[in-house]
């Protein structure tokens, strides 16, 4: 299939190893030992893609019509905390029986309540090195939830009008220039703003944008290791140099200022409704612009930081998130069987790819995808464009909870470029 000679390059380059989201010492049982005395099987499931919330509802309710065991799905996400949503969940005794973790971090965090996978029938078929970051001492303890990938998603109708072309924008120059073209159009091209961003959500600036300068070192999981540490000069770094004209031009473009006053729903909205040309977002909001009824081309450009093609030209795309079960769960049983059946049977697959416009992070997959953001994300995935998402190295809430905040202020003017780096730098000073 031609899905399955996508995918099995995806990835061996892609350095992860997750955000340590808290870790609780409430131990024992779940909820389901009482569901269980009255012969209910139900699995609790605790996730944080609120974007497939409705999708996956509805999955599991063709799963409970399919096997009798009933499928209960929470969604903690977007601007809420999933990580501290997910340790109340344990110490109140209420634990999930499967609940999505983000790579190495989180298995340090959580090893002692995820289950050892590795004789689940889907291992045979997860795309080369997306098992990595979830494997230790030979044992996997998490199935891959999609790969995904990040930048300027373009509206290609309002370039055209503007005589851009996407697909030449791979310097940071080159990126300038377009913005500000469109930035010079504004009125005929009926645009509110250049680019939709967004600093209230500090899982975008924290996360996506601040990964940037991590991802272009020469060894970026090494480097951010340092910078945690306290052993890595920010100030003095030219891939954090050439990173500040990106973020000026993301926060001048934008809406400056108010910038903490838009969240995602309205960062999104923005863009479906042509207000922006640019969406500085990754392909899970295809199935939102969907609903959103955005039925314009689009694709991605990356998030260019300086004139070398190699770097400008590239974009982010890992597995962020993963799926691990409870082992301490009384339906543990039919907790992966629901995991296994998700991704091999054609109900399953057909939600993934078409409900939830994910791109999977298995070979055997036989539904393809007509989402233009995955097929955007597949081409650069296939030319070997990409970086890798840096940001997942970093401790547990650093990068939501003190770089977010780093981002409003600068959009609001009060620090300028050589203070924002000073201000990331002093987070780590030992």
């Amino acid at each position: 299939y031609k899905m399955k000679k996508v995918l099995a390059t995806v990835l061996t380059a892609s350095l992860m190893a997750g955000i340590f989201v808290g870790c609780s010492s409430n131990s024992g049982k779940t909820e389901n030992d009482t569901n269980k005395s009255d012969g209910n099987k139900v699995v609790k499931v605790f996730q944080l893609k609120v974007e497939i919330n409705d999708a996956l509802q509805q999955l599991a309710k063709k799963y409970e019509e399919e096997t009798g065991v009933k499928v209960e799905v929470t969604s903690v996400g977007g601007g809420a905390d999933y990580g501290a949503a997910l340790k109340a969940e344990f110490q109140k005794g209420t634990e999930p029986d499967i609940f999505m973790i983000q790579g190495a971090g989180d298995l340090e965090v959580w090893s002692h309540k995820v289950d050892d996978l590795s004789s689940e029938k889907w291992i045979s078929n997860a795309v080369k090195g997306t098992l990595d970051t979830v494997t230790k001492e030979g044992k996997i303890y998490g199935m891959p939830v999609a790969t995904e990938g990040y930048g300027l998603i373009y509206n290609k109708e309002i370039l055209d009008k503007a005589s851009i072309d996407p697909k030449s924008i791979d310097t940071f120059d080159k990126l300038k220039a377009a913005v500000e073209t469109l930035d010079s159009k504004k009125a005929d091209l009926g645009l509110e703003n250049v680019i939709s961003y967004t600093t209230k959500e500090t899982w975008v600036t924290g996360n996506h944008t601040f990964n940037i300068p991590l991802a272009v070192q020469e060894n970026p999981a090494q480097f951010t290791k340092d910078y945690t540490d306290g052993k890595a000069d920010i100030t003095n770094n030219q891939g954090f140099k050439d990173w500040m004209n990106l973020v000026d031009l993301l926060c001048k473009y934008s809406g400056g200022a108010t910038l903490d006053t838009i969240d995602y729903s309205t960062q999104v909205g923005n863009f479906a409704l042509g207000k922006t040309a640019f969406l500085h977002q990754g392909n899970w909001v295809a199935g939102d612009l969907t609903k959103l009824e955005a039925n314009f081309d689009m694709g991605f450009i990356p998030l260019a930081i300086n004139n070398d093609t190699k770097v400008s030209g590239s974009i982010p795309v890992g597995v962020p998130m993963y799926w691990t079960v409870n082992k301490d769960s009384a339906v543990n049983t039919e907790a992966k069987e629901f995991l296994d059946w998700m991704v091999t049977s054609e109900t399953g697959q057909k939600s993934l790819i078409e409900d939830m416009k994910m791109i999977p992070a298995f070979t055997n997959f036989k539904v393809e995808t007509d989402d233009k953001l995955a097929k955007s994300i597949i081409e650069y995935n296939n030319a070997g464009k990409i970086l890798p998402w840096a940001f997942t190295n970093l401790p547990d809430g650093f990068s939501m909870e003190k770089i977010g905040p780093i981002f409003s202020k600068y959009a609001k003017g009060e620090i300028d470029q050589t203070k924002m780096l000073e201000e990331i730098q002093a987070l780590t000073k030992k």
